[in-house]
């Protein structure tokens, strides 16, 4: 049996044939995958890429099961293009996307290709929203969805946990800002992919090293300058919301404009419109705190003037009812000291003449006495005497001598203990005086006033304008009253 040789062209022919029955111009088929550009053919007016499907058929994650080779020409580009910017979409690198057109083999390439005419826009769209609506049902019904958006931010946030790209102009923005202000913030950089489909578990993996030592920081800032549709998408993927809704520290989420539509700006604590945003705010927290001490200080400044206006208000008080409480006891004390000294000098001279007079009684009766015996001893003898003429009476002379001298020395020994007792009291008076002295109580730091050199005391009538003298221990001052406060003083006697 004879075997046909077919040459390429036939093979490829027939391939094209029967391509044409699973999808011709005349029935386009519609092909659901991610789109990854073909680099050697980027100067091309035409669009060359591949559509790509991985192991999870909504998630860029891990290496593709299955690619297929696929062409835009220039003219259908430029309609897809507009197609996908009406709805807020953007052809690029890693768009899950369905397409529409034709499976035709490139014959001098020798290789099949999808034939891109048309993109299902609306059926693009969908598959985005019911991506995130998944992710964000399932982080509900856990329970987890408002975790994070639930933590409070510090007072003031000075220690930052950055989960940005390295050398990015997120990083960049966000550092100048924040340095603007000399404020002490310290700043821990976890770098990540913010694009591509690393970003699925880069920032998952920085999360999980900040909540290692999630007592070190106060905020996170989750920083990328914005971006289109495509590479925003993956803030909305099922692993970076989850990391950042299960974050221990509070989440502040500057990945885009406000006007971006993710699930990371649902879950986070804080949601800002960039780097710039975030930056700017933490300035404003830590510039408002630092108003607020401010105030503080000076409203705690006022009140301690205030204060210390008070007590300066009463302290002269105090001294002023000192200063008038001693000069009425002055002026009493000396009062009562003027009057015990005439009493003590009236005292001690009435008891010294009273001593004196006491003594020459004494000394009379003694006087008038020892006469009496004398006169009567010798009237007794010159009465005896012509009867005991024989006796001698010498010695009983002698002995009546000897009695007499006896009576005089006690009447000595009474007058100086009478004498004595006189002396003790005019010294314990005297002790009385000088404990009531002026110018001993001078010494201890008082003074005494004089107007027109008579004391001031509770009767002297004093007013604003009066010149008194103030007399301390060793010199006198000359004084003007200003002010005269009348206090209340209680009645020591009652």
């Amino acid at each position: 049996m004879e075997v046909l040789v077919a040459s390429v062209s036939e093979i490829i022919d027939r391939a094209k044939d029967a391509l044409a029955s699973i999808a011709s111009t005349k029935a386009p088929v519609r092909v659901e995958g991610f789109v990854t550009y073909n680099q050697s053919t980027a100067n091309s007016p035409h669009l060359y890429f591949s559509l790509c499907q991985y192991p999870q058929r909504d998630v860029i994650q891990g290496k593709p099961i299955a690619k297929l080779d696929a062409v835009i020409f220039a003219t259908q580009l430029r309609q897809i293009r507009a197609a996908l910017t009406g709805v807020g979409m953007k052809l690029a690198p890693e768009l899950r996307a369905v397409f529409m057109g034709y499976l035709d083999v490139y014959k001098a390439g020798g290789k099949m290709q999808f034939i891109v005419t048309a993109v299902d826009v609306e059926r693009t769209r969908t598959m985005a929203d019911e991506s995130k609506d998944l992710v964000r049902r399932k982080l509900k019904a856990e329970g987890i969805f408002d975790r994070n958006r639930l933590l409070k931010t510090p007072i003031v946030p000075l220690r930052i946990a950055l989960i940005t790209s390295r050398g990015s102009a997120a990083e960049s923005d966000f550092m100048t800002r924040l340095n603007l202000r000399e404020y002490n913030f310290s700043v821990t950089a976890f770098y990540v992919n913010t694009s591509g489909q690393n970003v699925a578990f880069s920032i998952p993996d920085a999360i999980d090293s900040v909540n290692a030592i999630a007592d070190r920081f106060d905020i996170v800032v989750l920083a990328r300058g914005g971006g289109d549709f495509v590479d925003l998408a993956n803030f909305s993927l099922e692993g970076p919301t989850r990391a950042v809704a299960m974050c221990r520290v509070p989440v502040w989420a500057a990945i885009g404009h406000s006007t971006d539509d993710v699930l990371v700006n649902e879950v986070a604590s804080r949601v800002l419109g960039n780097p710039n945003d975030a930056a700017s705010q933490l300035n404003e927290i830590v510039a408002a705190f630092l108003g607020r001490v401010a105030q503080l200080k000076t409203a705690m400044a006022q009140v301690a003037r205030k204060e210390v206006l008070i007590s300066n208000s009463n302290v002269v008080q105090l001294k002023t009812a000192l200063f008038g409480y001693s000069n009425n006891s002055f002026s009493k004390y000396k009062s009562e000291l003027s009057g015990l000294g005439s009493g003590l000098s009236l005292r001690t001279e009435l008891i010294l003449r009273t001593f004196h007079s006491v003594l020459d009684s004494q000394k009379a009766r003694l006087g008038e006495a020892a006469l009496s015996r004398i006169i009567q001893s010798r009237q007794f003898v010159d009465l005896r005497k012509s009867y005991l003429k024989n006796l001698d009476f010498s010695e009983m002379i002698q002995i009546r001598a000897r009695q007499i001298e006896g009576f005089r020395s006690q009447l000595a020994s009474s007058a100086f203990s009478v004498l004595e007792r006189t002396s003790e009291d005019v010294r314990s008076a005297q002790n009385i005086v000088e404990a009531y002295d002026p110018s001993n109580v001078l010494k201890r730091g008082f003074a005494l006033v004089r107007k027109s050199g008579a004391l001031v005391d509770p009767e002297t009538e004093l007013i604003a304008g009066d010149a008194v003298e103030v007399e301390f221990l060793s010199k006198v001052a000359l004084a003007t009253i200003d002010r005269i406060d009348h206090l209340a003083i209680e009645d020591g006697s009652a």
